[in-house]
């Protein structure tokens, strides 16, 4: 656009020139309306050129927004990532907590099943040993009589 302006600046000057040059009563009159065409022509480009400036301006600032933005949302996925890979973790160790807990509760099943049959056995020696007892005390009520 500045390119153009500045051809539009030139052939206006070289125009006007021209005019000087050639003096003619009709020339005027036809250099007047080329000049008014061109003048219109330059603030046309100017305001072209200041609307693309407005146009520029706004993209950039968009994309400056833009930017921050996409920046904020990555910092935002890495502390997400960062917490799924703490919970993870968490969720690991409670995995291998709870393995342990059920391995202890099948030990304590196992010692529970031990302990009654050890029971059971002492039980029925108890009851034997009463027996051998009841059995010894009448013996010796027999012979002590």
């Amino acid at each position: 656009l500045e390119a153009e302006r500045n051809a539009l600046q030139d052939e206006v000057e070289t125009l006007k020139l021209a005019h000087s040059a050639v003096g003619s009563a009709s020339v005027p009159i036809d250099f007047e309306s080329t000049k008014a065409g061109l003048e219109k022509q330059i603030e046309d480009l100017e305001e072209e050129r200041s609307l693309m400036l407005t146009k520029l301006q706004d993209r950039d600032t968009t994309i400056a927004t833009l930017v921050r933005s996409s920046m904020a949302l990555e910092q935002k996925i890495e502390q997400l990532e960062a917490e799924i890979e703490e919970s993870k973790a968490d969720y690991n160790k409670a995995e291998e907590e709870l393995a342990e807990l059920r391995k202890a509760i099948d030990d304590r099943k196992e010692q529970d099943s031990e302990i009654a049959d050890e029971i059971n056995y002492l039980q029925g020696q108890l009851k034997m040993a009463k027996a051998d007892a009841k059995r010894w005390k009448r013996a010796l009520q027999e012979d002590g009589t």
